[in-house]
């Protein structure tokens, strides 16, 4: 009788325990619902774990602003930087065979690597690349190599040239570089991609199937690929530039909130998901214990200012008391936020398909508000106000711009010099909008990156105001008062005005695939797939201009055939750079010829889109002036495009 009444009992409670699980989860479902409504993001989706099972699972909202398919826990996205626990795994996986150590200088591994200052380099661990402390400065973007078929060992061996700002081990500073060594290790000891070492002993194993760092197969998916901010809502992006030198980083890690419910499961269970020992407890406890710190939210943005620990590919932070094992990934048009309670057994996910982290804070909620909160909820505790501002939004309403000077700051605005990776090939319009005020509107290209309305605070000073969160950009003003340029986050671009749009025209080659910008006072012809030119106020300048497949002929090679045995007197530093979806490169030599010094100016410009490369020679003696010749290559820079 006693056994029966205990069984009962037992029942009882298993029965509460599960009532009231369902009216946790149903409040969660509750908020998370009028949470949609209060932000100008068409839909995300969330993914709760508890112990080793997945207790919700749920879309919200649209996958894209203006159509009707449905956010769901399997719609995928881009994660970013979640990707790093990944890689921080597959590292663990590696040092339980014994094959690597996270404290041997990484020139155990990579003997040929090294920065600019060797001695810095050399001590340089595993450690300090998973937990960001390796003292690299951040590059934002990497210089691929064409004619190279290991870009991500190219990229690492040009850091050759970088030096290393302090020393490693000593402070955190979020960057990639750090990742993508431990990705080119992970791929020297296994003998595999980066991305075939990750989906055959971590994805497949956890039935990730609609996870890949592998770009072919995300071809094949249907993938969100997010949104760009607008007035007063998102815009649907198209699929951003990856960079592959960065995939151990996350910068082409995609995947889902159903899937990234088994890989929590793993973490929370000792590594070990549906029977099958993925990393040891002793490893999951090693990618958890931080290594460093840095400042956390702090108070006037509505956290509590206390440091966060940064562990191998995770955050330790302390949230209301409560420590939980976070992080965050975006690319710009999307967002995502993983977490870890290891003391409640509670995990969760949310994949966000617009960059929350954008989002004007002084509006709406930031992502840890919301995410603090779902946590409260879960464990049937009351929401607090952690991660919302604690002030109101700054008046800066006490200047008008006169109407009458609006004429001046309407207009195209190019980039100009080095601008930020973020702002390359950007162009600027400044316009009256449908509001009857000063708008700015950002296209990469044909691609929409942004629309702004322009609050000024003086004549040459102006906020960006729409769903994001408010910017300063500054314009230029010359002496005589006219706009000629601005400055936009760190980022230089030059007003279009008549008289530049007289001095050039487009010139296409015969087959209409390559196009760019010539002097109006060039006499160009085309013979074939060759232009030459000659220019009516600099008469002794010639260029030689050639279209061809890609990589045909390489830089150094087209030089040396070019200048066909000259003597070299001179060589400058050879230059690259990313440019729209290809690269550029160009040098400056000079030759001696009989009793004459000429200058050439020769530049690249290769794209992988198209398989073309654009081969361009531009000649004139020594002591002309220098600036034509520049003036015309910038154009040239500025302009090009294959079809």
């Amino acid at each position: 009788m006693k056994k029966i009444i205990i069984l009962i009992k037992l029942n009882l409670i298993l029965f509460t325990s599960v009532i009231a699980q369902v009216g946790t989860l149903k409040d969660v479902n509750n908020y998370l619902t009028r949470y949609l409504n209060r932000i100008p993001v068409p839909g995300f989706s969330i993914v709760i774990v508890e112990g080793e099972d997945v207790i919700f699972s749920k879309g919200y909202g649209i996958e894209k602003e203006g159509h009707r398919k449905l956010m769901t826990a399997e719609s995928t996205l881009a994660i970013g930087s979640l990707g790093r626990g990944f890689t921080a795994m597959a590292i663990m996986q590696l040092v339980e065979k014994g094959l690597v150590d996270l404290d041997e200088p990484v020139i155990s591994y990579l003997p040929w690597f090294q920065t600019a200052n060797k001695n810095f380099s050399d001590q340089i661990t595993l450690r300090m690349c998973l937990s960001n402390t390796t003292g690299i400065p951040p590059q934002f973007e990497s210089i691929p190599d064409l004619n190279n078929t290991s870009s991500a060992e190219a990229f690492l061996r040009s850091l050759n040239s970088v030096f290393i700002k302090r020393k490693p081990g000593m402070s955190h500073e979020f960057s990639d570089e750090g990742y993508a060594i431990a990705g080119q290790i992970i791929e020297s000891i296994s003998q595999k991609n980066y991305a075939e070492y990750i989906n055959t002993y971590i994805l497949s194993p956890l039935n990730m199937s609609n996870s890949t760092t592998d770009q072919h197969k995300a071809e094949s998916m249907q993938i969100v690929y997010g949104h760009e901010m607008g007035l007063d809502r998102c815009h649907p992006a198209i699929k951003s530039e990856t960079d592959a030198n960065f995939v151990a980083a996350g910068s082409e890690f995609y995947s889902n909130a159903s899937d990234l419910g088994n890989y929590m499961i793993t973490l929370l269970n000792g590594g070990n998901y549906k029977g099958k020992q993925i990393i040891s407890t002793a490893s999951v406890d090693e990618i958890f214990k931080p290594n460093t710190s840095f400042q956390g939210l702090g108070t006037m943005l509505g956290g509590n200012g206390i440091d966060i620990q940064y562990a191998l590919g995770w955050m330790d932070m302390t949230i209301e008391e409560r420590n939980i094992l976070i992080h965050t990934g975006n690319n710009g048009n999307v967002a995502s936020i993983m977490g870890i309670n290891r003391v409640k057994d509670q995990a969760f996910a949310i994949l966000f398909n617009a960059d929350v982290n954008r989002l004007d804070r002084f509006e709406y909620p930031g992502m840890e508000h919301t995410v603090n909160n779902v946590i409260h909820i879960l464990n049937a505790e009351d929401t607090t106000d952690f991660g919302l501002l604690r002030q109101g939004l700054p008046n800066d309403d006490d200047y008008e711009l006169p109407a009458d000077k609006w004429h001046k700051y309407i207009g195209k605005y190019e980039s100009f010099g080095r601008p930020s990776p973020f702002f390359k090939d950007m162009t600027i319009d400044v316009f009256v909008g449908d509001s009857g005020e000063l708008e700015l509107t950002s296209r990469r290209e044909k691609e929409f990156k942004g629309q702004y309305k322009l609050q000024f605070t003086n004549e040459s000073r102006a906020i960006l105001r729409n769903i994001s969160f408010a910017r300063q950009i500054q314009f230029s003003i010359n002496p005589e008062g006219e706009v000629s340029g601005l400055f936009m986050f760190g980022s230089e671009f030059k007003k279009e005005n008549e008289l530049m749009a007289k001095l050039y025209r487009m010139t296409s080659d015969p087959s209409k695939q390559l196009s760019f910008l010539l002097p109006n006072n060039a006499v160009a012809q085309w013979d074939g797939n060759a232009l030459t030119a000659t220019f009516t106020d600099v008469p002794k300048m010639t260029m030689l201009l050639k279209t061809s497949v890609l990589k045909s002929t390489k830089f150094d090679d087209y030089i040396n055939e070019s200048l066909n045995g000259k003597t070299i007197s001179h060589q400058g530093i050879v230059n690259k750079g990313i440019l729209k979806k290809g690269l550029w490169i160009d040098q400056t030599v000079m030759t001696q010829e009989s009793e004459s010094t000429m200058q050439h100016h020769f530049a690249f410009y290769q794209d992988p889109v198209s398989d073309k490369q654009m081969q361009v020679m531009l000649s004139c003696p020594w002591g002309t002036p220098t600036s034509s010749l520049q003036k015309i290559m910038a154009a040239i820079h500025r302009s090009v495009s294959y079809e």
